[in-house]
């Protein structure tokens, strides 16, 4: 993993992952951490930052490891439908979670607006992954009605952005504004195909899904520590 990152395993058998902190450049990052992680805003449903499991300071060093669940890449689970990529991955996390660090800046900290980075790096990943495709990744189909927002979250003019409450709402708007067969569609490649066997099976089971009157937009549910 990255020089900074080691994978571990707690006491009880959970995958974890061990942050080597630098305190003298890093002056906030533990205190911004434990405050996220505090009984009370980890109950905060916008609160979606890696829980914090554990701080070990090394004595004598200015060096200490944050212990924190292990995440993956967002393209690290395969999903059926657009309805689970749209409504799961992209909204729960990212956007829920980027709304709110700036609701929480420790008191005194140096004035800043985190959100025009968050929207434009959030952007920038959908884009990637589902819209535009990069060198590593193809685009996927069913994405298009997204382009207008991710180009707004993306403008090179900062001041052009949208804000994070913006995105949300206009995400939300483009997902009510899509049919439940869309939703329930299968999420592939832009210049891929399912096979005739392959649409059969996914249409019969969404299908069945239908009749037993499943939710077209599944909803994340938090991981409880």
């Amino acid at each position: 993993m990255h020089w900074v990152i080691l994978d571990a395993t707690w006491d009880d058998g959970t995958y974890v992952v061990l942050k080597k902190v630098d305190l003298t450049l890093a002056t906030q990052e533990i205190e911004m951490a434990k405050l996220l992680s505090s009984p009370e805003l980890a109950e905060d449903p916008k609160n979606h930052c890696v829980p914090i499991l554990n701080i070990i300071k090394v004595d004598g060093s200015n060096t200490a490891f944050i212990v924190m669940l292990l995440s993956f890449f967002t393209g690290f689970a395969p999903f059926e439908t657009i309805s689970e990529d749209e409504i799961v991955r992209l909204k729960q996390p990212p956007w829920g979670g980027d709304r709110m660090v700036p609701e929480h800046l420790i008191p005194n900290a140096p004035p800043c607006d985190p959100f025009l980075m968050d929207v434009c790096c959030i952007g920038n990943i959908v884009q990637e992954s589902f819209v535009k495709g990069s060198k590593d990744r193809k685009p996927k189909q069913g994405f298009e009605s997204m382009r207008g927002l991710i180009s707004d979250m993306t403008n090179k003019d900062p001041t052009q952005q949208p804000t994070m409450d913006e995105v949300m709402d206009c995400f939300e708007k483009l997902v009510e504004e899509l049919d439940k067969w869309t939703l329930r569609s299968p999420v592939v490649n832009s210049d891929d195909r399912l096979s005739i066997i392959g649409a059969l099976y996914h249409w019969a089971k969404q299908l069945i899904y239908t009749v037993r009157d499943f939710p077209t937009n599944p909803q994340a549910s938090r991981l409880q520590l």
